[in-house]
């Protein structure tokens, strides 16, 4: 697990003081970042998904039009009860949708964001018996 928020102080709840963690064992991870007098509390919660390829997810998004990375998209096939929610670096939701197949262009409120560091959760189950 990774973060890039410069002039910041990080603690895991592994003891970690590090922007980055490596992790293999399911559960949940939790990130105090401090910067100044504020405090944003973060939660990862790792899942196993045993027997199937991880999970395709870009770490990149550039909107700008130039038909390269313009779109966060994951476009899950079988999946049911999927969310997912994109969150500025101090906790606020900055894009939410149900749909697998959604593509962000990386607005809110119809305004581009600025350039930065944002966060994605992504739930959902993954429907087996479906091909």
């Amino acid at each position: 697990m990774s973060t890039e928020i410069t002039g910041s102080n990080y603690l895991w709840n592994t003891g970690s003081k590090d922007q980055t963690i490596n992790v293999s064992v399911p559960g949940i991870y939790t990130l105090e970042i401090s910067e100044n007098k504020c405090t944003s509390i973060h939660n990862f919660n790792l899942i196993s998904r045993a027997g199937t390829d991880s999970l395709p997810v870009p770490n990149i998004i550039t909107p700008n039009n130039d038909g390269y990375n313009d779109f966060f998209n994951v476009n899950l096939m079988n999946a049911s009860d999927f969310n997912i929610s994109f969150l500025s670096r101090w906790g606020v939701e900055v894009f939410q949708s149900n749909d697998p197949s959604v593509k962000w262009d990386g607005q809110y409120n119809g305004n581009p964001l600025p350039a930065g560091t944002y966060y994605y959760i992504i739930s959902y189950k993954e429907d087996c018996n479906n091909t």
